[in-house]
């Protein structure tokens, strides 16, 4: 086994993934929650010799953009972190996050999400090595509910 050895300061790296079927995974208490927003925070943690990107996007059932929903999209440098905070909220007067969970009021429903993270040279990264120690993830992630929830557990 050969460690990679970054060539070129125009070497770049994506990786597409998508998470979806949340509309199956919805019963009836999630539909009558009164969600105003979900607030996501964490820290983007990056020891590679390469500026990390990562962008997130709601999507509905046909994997296509909800607009209304805010994008994530946050970057960190090589060897470095970034700290973020997230907030899935609607942004369009008159709808609100529940009408996006519920495809409700002409909103389209969301069914997940696409990801894609972007791995991407400069001219300092030329003549490093990326090796199985190195990585790139999200750390002390909390996720928070702004609204309303009543759940039966029985």
């Amino acid at each position: 086994y050969a460690p990679l050895c970054i060539g070129s300061s125009n070497f770049q790296l994506a990786y597409d993934a998508t998470e979806t079927g949340w509309q199956d995974d919805f019963d009836e208490d999630i539909r009558k929650m009164d969600v105003d927003e979900i607030t996501l925070s964490a820290t983007l943690e990056n020891n590679l010799p390469l500026k990390t990107i990562v962008e997130i996007k709601p999507i509905d059932k046909n994997g296509d953009d909800v607009i209304g929903l805010s994008v994530l999209r946050v970057e960190a440098k090589e060897n470095g972190s970034t700290q973020f905070t997230y907030s899935l909220k609607s942004n369009i007067k008159g709808l609100t996050l529940n009408d996006f969970i519920n495809g409700t009021n002409g909103a389209r429903a969301l069914d997940g999400v696409a990801i894609k993270t972007t791995l991407k040279a400069s001219d300092q990264s030329v003549g490093k090595y990326i090796t199985k120690k190195a990585s790139a993830r999200l750390k002390d992630v909390r996720t928070k509910i702004k609204g309303q929830f009543v759940y039966d557990a029985n």
